[in-house]
């Protein structure tokens, strides 16, 4: 899937409709007080990172916090591996039911698509809706290789009959080298 751009909030972008002719439309982004965006992922689009929030059409997602996570021990990540745990927060900005699933995020290390884990960091975020008003908070937890130094979460925002709306985020991973919080 291409990435698509930013605009700047307050520019309205033409939208086709069914008889070729161009609508103008609000941004799908739009830049809050408190939020570093651009959201939707563009080349030359600075992300926002741990505790900055990304905004689509219909939801908010919130990067609360990135953990080395100490996994169960009938589960450990593979030699060289370890458990990196995102806590997300997603808020619904419409009336209409957004689905939220850890599944529709992945981690991407430059060429590398890396897909969740079931294990890791817990309470983990679990598949459901959002609305106007609603919340879901919960970790997604992916298998890292220790050497890795950045990565970018991207996240897919589904709606139905339409197009995905992709957000992201830059991370650092770094500081995450030593052992788990509270583990060996």
């Amino acid at each position: 899937m291409p990435l698509t751009g930013c605009r700047t909030a307050g520019a309205p972008s033409p939208t086709p409709t069914p008889d070729g002719s161009a609508e103008e439309r609000a941004p799908i982004l739009q830049r809050a007080e408190g939020v570093r965006a651009p959201t939707l992922l563009g080349p030359a689009a600075p992300l926002p990172g741990v505790g900055e929030t990304a905004s689509a059409r219909d939801v908010e997602l919130t990067l609360v916090s990135a953990s080395r996570c100490t996994p169960p021990t009938w589960a450990p990540p593979q030699p060289g591996h370890f458990i990196l745990g995102l806590l997300v927060d997603f808020s619904g900005k419409t009336p209409h039911a957004v689905r939220i699933n850890s599944l529709d995020a992945r981690l991407v290390l430059g060429d590398r698509t890396i897909e969740p884990t079931f294990t890791g960091c817990t309470p983990d975020l679990r598949a459901g809706t959002v609305r106007l008003g609603e919340r879901a908070r919960g970790y997604v937890n992916f298998e890292v290789p220790l050497e890795a130094e950045r990565a970018q979460l991207r996240y897919e925002v589904h709606r139905l009959g339409t197009p995905p709306d992709e957000l992201g985020f830059e991370l650092h991973l770094g500081a995450l080298r030593g052992p788990p919080a509270g583990g060996p």
